[in-house]
C-alpha cells in the first residue's frame, strides 16, 4: 500500500495501478505551515523569471529554502513530473536564495497541495510501445544562458521517467540545444530498453523519440559533419550512431503537440492541464486519510 511515502492503489478488475503521494504532500505542508494556503493552478509564472541574488538584495535569510527544495524534489522525482521545471531552476539558488526565491519555492508547494489528488494511472492504455519525447528551451537561463533539457518516456500511455535539467554548457543555437537534449533522451532509452527487456516487456524494435526541431533530426540523422557543427562536443554525435543501429529513430511532432514542452519552461494552466493528461496523470479522490507517517529531511 505505501512504500517511502508513495501510496500504490491497485483495481485488478479494472487492470489499473495508481501511484500518488497524498500524506507525503499532506506532510511536507504542515511542516511549512501551508496546510490552509491559498490554491495555485501552476507551480510556477509563466511571465516572469528568476535570477540570482543581487548585492542590493540585503534582506536576511532566515527561511528553510533547502529543506523545502528537498522535499519538493522528492515529490517530483517519484509522481509530479508537472513540477520538475519549476523545482529544477529553484534549485539552483540553493547556495545564495533570496526572498523572491522562497516566495517562488512556496508557490510550488502551494500547487501540490491545490493539486494533492493527482495520481499516475498505469493500464490505462493500449500503447505498448516505449516512447519518448524530447525538447530544449534555448537559452532559458538568463544568468548563464544555458538551455534547459526536458524528456518523459511513456509507457502504456503513462509517464515512467522524466528530466527536467540545464544542459552543462552554451548552446549557440535552438537545434543544438535540441541536439544535446535528445542525446540526454537517447542515453535514457538505453538504460530503459535493456531494464524492460529483462522483464520481457518490450520487443527490440527502436525506440521512438519525438522531437519538434527540424534542423536537429536531419543532424541526428545525416552523418556529414557541416562546418556550423563541428564545435558540437563528439559525444552528442553517439545518437547518430544509435540512429543507424535502429536503436532508436527519430521523428517530428509540431511544437502544439510536444508533451515535453512543460519540462523545459514555465507554461500557462492550459498548456499545463494538457500536459497532465497526456502523461497519465488524473484526478482521484482518497479513499481515507490514514497515510503513512513520513520523515521529512
Amino acid at each position: 500500500k505505501f512504500c517511502l511515502g508513495i501510496e500504490i492503489t491497485r483495481d485488478r478488475k479494472q487492470r489499473l495501478i495508481t501511484m500518488s503521494q497524498l500524506g507525503y504532500i499532506n506532510k511536507i505542508a504542515e511542516r511549512f505551515g501551508l496546510t490552509e494556503c491559498k490554491k495555485s493552478a501552476t507551480p510556477a509564472d509563466s511571465n516572469s523569471s528568476l535570477t540570482k541574488r543581487q548585492p542590493e538584495d540585503i534582506d536576511e535569510i532566515n527561511f528553510p529554502y533547502r529543506a523545502i527544495i528537498g522535499s519538493l524534489m522528492y515529490a517530483m522525482v517519484c509522481t509530479r513530473p508537472d513540477i520538475a521545471n519549476a523545482v529544477g531552476n529553484l534549485a539552483r539558488f540553493n547556495d545564495n536564495p533570496s526572498r523572491e526565491h522562497w516566495i517562488a519555492a512556496k508557490r510550488v508547494l502551494r500547487y501540490l497541495v491545490t493539486t494533492k489528488n493527482k495520481v499516475l494511472v498505469f493500464g490505462s492504455s493500449k500503447d505498448e510501445d516505449l516512447v519518448c519525447f524530447a525538447d530544449a528551451n534555448w537559452a532559458s537561463d538568463v544568468d548563464t544562458r544555458r538551455s534547459t533539457t526536458g524528456f518523459i518516456f511513456k509507457l502504456f500511455g503513462t509517464a515512467i521517467t522524466w528530466k527536467s535539467q540545464r544542459q552543462h554548457t552554451v548552446a549557440t543555437s535552438s537545434t543544438e540545444a535540441e541536439y544535446m537534449a535528445l542525446y540526454a533522451a537517447a542515453q535514457e532509452a538505453i538504460w530503459l530498453r535493456r531494464l524492460l527487456q529483462e522483464l520481457k516487456i518490450i520487443n527490440y524494435k527502436s525506440t521512438k523519440i519525438w522531437q519538434d526541431n527540424q534542423g536537429t533530426i536531419a543532424l541526428a540523422k545525416n552523418p556529414i559533419f557541416h562546418a556550423r557543427t563541428k564545435h558540437i562536443d563528439i559525444k552528442y554525435h553517439f545518437t547518430r550512431q544509435l540512429i543507424e543501429d535502429k536503436v532508436i529513430c527519430v521523428e517530428y511532432k509540431s511544437t502544439n503537440e510536444m508533451q515535453a514542452d512543460a519540462l523545459t519552461k514555465a507554461v500557462s494552466r492550459v498548456k499545463l492541464e494538457e500536459f497532465i493528461t497526456s502523461i497519465g496523470m488524473k484526478d482521484q479522490e482518497p479513499e481515507c486519510e490514514n497515510w503513512c507517517e513520513v520523515e521529512v529531511n
